[in-house]
C-alpha cells in the first residue's frame, strides 16, 4: 500500500461525512450523528473524494446520507481544526488519501452538544440514505393504522 503525505487542507475545500439512518429524528438529522470517534471525526476531503466515493465506501450504503461541511465555516467554531490523515497508518488496512479528520469536538457538555449542533446546522445535504429511518412519524403512522384495522374489525 502507498503512504501518502499529509497535506494542509485550504480553507475553499470541503468535507464529505457520512450520516446513519440511526441519527435521523423526525427528518433532521440529530447533533449526535457529528462524533469525535478516537482521533477525530472522520471526513473525506473533496481533493481526493466526492460524495458518491464516501457512500460507497460505506457497508451499508443504503443506510446512509452523506452531508458536506465547508472547512472555512467549520474552522469558524471554537478549537475546531481540520486536519488531513491519510490511511493506512498503523491499525487501518485501508488505502485512503481523502481521509480527514475534523478534530476539536469538546468531550463534556454543554460545549460538546453545542459544537454538535454547530456543525449540523452548517452541513449540506448531499446524497440521502434510500432506505427511510423508522422515526416517531413512520412509527404513529403504523400505530395508527394498526389501531384503525383493529376497530374495523370489530
Amino acid at each position: 500500500m502507498v503512504k501518502y503525505k499529509k497535506e494542509d487542507i485550504d480553507d475553499d475545500d470541503s468535507l464529505f461525512y457520512r450520516v446513519h439512518i440511526s441519527s435521523v429524528r423526525n427528518g433532521k438529522i440529530i447533533p449526535g450523528a457529528f462524533r469525535d470517534r478516537v482521533d477525530g471525526m472522520s471526513c473525506d476531503w473533496s481533493k481526493y473524494s466526492d460524495a458518491n466515493i464516501s457512500l460507497s465506501r460505506s457497508s451499508s450504503p443504503d443506510k446512509n446520507s452523506i452531508v458536506e461541511i465547508y472547512v472555512e465555516q467549520a474552522r469558524q467554531l471554537k478549537d475546531i481544526e481540520v486536519e488531513h490523515d491519510p490511511l493506512p497508518k498503523p491499525g487501518f488496512d485501508e488505502d485512503k488519501r481523502s481521509h480527514s479528520l475534523l478534530v476539536g469536538i469538546p468531550k463534556s457538555d454543554p460545549d460538546k452538544t453545542k459544537r454538535r449542533v454547530e456543525l449540523r446546522d452548517m452541513s449540506i445535504l448531499i446524497i440521502k440514505a434510500l432506505t427511510k429511518p423508522a422515526d416517531s412519524i413512520d412509527i404513529a403512522h403504523e400505530l395508527n393504522e394498526k389501531l384503525g384495522n383493529i376497530f374495523e374489525s370489530n
